[in-house]
């Protein structure tokens, strides 16, 4: 298998940890493997060298120019014969087979784009807890009555293809991990530019399914991880809508019907509507009506499993995941599916015999910090390491990066577990961390200092430090001073 004929290609905005990690991972994996970036985020010094160093093509855009513009920035660069579809946040491991899709498409000329399957890690990075994310879809149109419906591939009976010696389906969209032929790209397939988040994706694989020849399969044997940081930054922009309702008015659409998750209206965003219970019901959703969200009252066990109280009788217990993004979806047959193994890195207290090599460098826009009350609280940082790499995945130990606040005054306020953040890079020369959660404290003037955290030695002791504004609302006007 021939690395040289694929190049890697992935969007990225303000988020260097998640960029370094992919980097890393796929060097690690395949170190000849081409890469292009469309980076739309910080300043350009800060991933420069690093893109330099590991022989990545950077394309640097403004800030928040958007996925779509970003991913054929990063395609306008490619100059080998397969195009290999990421997202900053995944992780190619040791089970990350290339040679799976490319046998594919060799031995089926008809087929252009081969999916994978992605692995979920939540919370902290466990590679041997990850759970299996499916998104193949087949997409159905009905212009006359503006409705647009995805349908998950699995409520058809399937019809197997086999080249290679790999199974793999025929459908009409896949996730963002795919192997693609790089002449797609003149043959009509694109990510629309006026689309910045959300919207796109359907957009690309509906645009491919009518009104090109190209054609799309899934393959579960191709595989990777996905760990998605929680940065409370990036969520805000994530969770914009606006993508959707450009969506509906492109393609005379008014209504979406995603199954299972639900059915949402363009006009109003991700509104997802559960489904009629009766005629009543049905006919109470006017135009002007919005459905309210739903909320689940729960009691959660010390053992991760959710009690939900019946109005009569006892509770029905139930194990679930909590995504990120605060969404909920049960967990059934846990015991039938394991992710596959992943060899990860480790470091033991000995790595850390000298800590006066390891310092913590704040970014300059971490330096003084004006919150509104309850607001999410982002710091990003560089590591630096000047002794051998240090290991932090899945490690003997854990190590954060951490908070220690004081006020004004001087009083050090309690520690607690949420002021941590466990770190998402080894530790090599220069690694790029974050800090992302929210901290309940009254208006007035702290100060922060930042540093690492292991769970059997306490702080590290090598802290940059910052200042920290809360104010009661954005108008309140604060003129910060340097913190001593």
């Amino acid at each position: 298998m021939d690395e040289t004929r694929v190049t890697l290609v992935f969007a990225t905005i303000a988020r260097p940890h998640c960029v370094q990690r992919l980097v890393r991972s796929v060097r690690q994996r395949y170190p000849r493997m081409k890469i292009a970036v469309g980076d739309q985020g910080l300043p350009q010094r800060t991933l420069s060298r690093f893109y330099e160093e590991h022989d990545v093509r950077a394309i640097f855009l403004p800030h928040d120019a958007g996925v779509s513009r970003a991913r054929n920035a990063a395609v306008s660069q490619v100059d080998t014969e397969f195009v290999l579809l990421a997202d900053d946040d995944f992780i190619i491991g040791p089970e990350t087979d290339i040679s799976i899709p490319l046998s594919i498409l060799a031995g089926d000329r008809s087929v252009d784009i081969i999916g994978g399957l992605l692995y979920d890690i939540y919370g902290e990075i466990d590679f041997t807890k990850g759970h299996p994310r499916r998104w193949e879809r087949m997409f159905f149109t009905d212009t006359e009555k503006e409705l647009f419906v995805a349908l998950p591939m699995d409520m058809f009976f399937p019809i197997e293809k086999r080249a290679g010696g790999h199974s793999y389906f025929r459908c009409d969209a896949v996730m963002n991990w795919a192997l693609m032929r790089t002449k797609i790209f003149q043959r009509g397939a694109t990510w629309d530019e006026r689309y910045t988040c959300n919207g796109e994706h359907e957009d690309f694989y509906l645009n491919i399914k009518q009104n090109t020849d190209i054609k799309v399969a899934y393959c579960s044997d191709f595989v990777a991880f996905h760990h998605h940081p929680p940065d409370f930054r990036y969520f805000d922009k994530r969770e914009r809508q606006e993508g959707w309702t450009r969506f509906g008015e492109k393609w005379g659409f008014k209504q979406y019907q995603n199954h299972p998750w639900g059915l949402q209206k363009f006009a109003t965003g991700v509104q997802v509507y559960p489904e009629a219970k009766s005629l009543e019901d049905f006919l109470a959703r006017s135009p002007a009506y919005v459905a309210p969200r739903a909320f689940l009252g729960a009691n959660i066990d010390p053992d991760g499993s959710v009690c939900i109280p019946k109005r009569e009788g006892p509770q029905n217990k139930v194990s679930v995941f909590v995504s990120n993004s605060g969404s909920i979806r049960l967990i059934e047959n846990e015991n039938a599916t394991s992710s596959p193994s992943y060899v990860v890195t480790k470091f033991s207290l000995q790595d850390l015999i000298d800590v006066r090599k390891i310092s913590v460098h704040l970014f300059d826009e971490s330096r003084s910090q004006t919150l509104t009350k309850g607001q999410p609280i982002n710091f990003q940082m560089t590591v630096r390491n000047e002794g051998p790499p240090i290991g932090v995945g899945n490690g003997l130990h854990k190590i954060a990066a951490g908070m220690r606040i004081r006020t004004e005054s001087g009083e050090l306020l309690p520690f607690a577990e949420n002021h941590l953040t466990p770190l998402v890079n080894d530790l090599n020369r220069d690694s790029f961390q974050y800090i992302s959660t929210t901290l309940d404290l009254p208006v007035g003037r702290y100060l922060v200092a930042i540093d690492l955290w292991v769970d059997s030695l306490g702080w590290l002791q090598r802290a940059d430090r910052t200042e920290l504004w809360i104010v009661d609302n954005e108008l309140t006007q604060v003129t910060p001073q340097t913190a001593e």
